[in-house]
């Protein structure tokens, strides 16, 4: 797969997982980027995508595949958008989640489930480097249960 079409893939994968746990953005495209490289890093499906990648001297991958549109973006069903200079992700309204991650599955024919993309977006809004193969979504839920939802930007669970 091509390395503008992985890009796309992740990029909407991350939109996907972050709005259905309903986080709405407010954070700049730096906080991103640091939010991003905790969350890829310990991704389990990350090796599915050699093309994105984070650190060493192309490291703008992540405005790479949010800001770019590439020829495989104008069917996105999950997608980013600029408020202002922080960015938010968005879900089109036609398609329920699931349906968008078997989309994405079928885009990429690749093995990544709507629970995998909840995970890395889970890791992406909590800002913390995993350190479990998928516990990732189960710690930040049991996290923002309690009373410090307000810790997370954009939070809105």
């Amino acid at each position: 797969m091509l390395r503008d079409k992985q890009h796309a893939i992740v990029g909407q994968g991350l939109a996907l997982g972050c709005a259905h746990l309903g986080w709405t953005g407010g954070l700049s495209v730096l906080d991103m980027e640091d939010h991003f490289a905790a969350a890829w890093t310990g991704w389990p499906r990350r090796a599915l995508f050699p093309g994105v990648f984070v650190g060493g001297a192309d490291n703008n991958d992540w405005t790479n595949f949010i800001m770019v549109r590439s020829e495989y973006r104008p069917g996105r069903r999950a997608f980013w958008t600029d408020r202002l200079g922080s960015w938010a992700p968005q879900l089109d309204e036609g398609w329920t989640p699931q349906e968008i991650a078997k989309l994405l599955g079928s885009e990429s024919q690749l093995p990544v489930t709507f629970d995998d993309w909840l995970d890395l977006g889970a890791v992406f809004i909590s800002g913390v480097p995993r350190v479990d193969g998928g516990a990732g979504r189960r710690r930040l839920l049991r996290w923002a249960n309690r009373s410090s939802r307000a810790a997370i930007p954009g939070w809105q669970g």
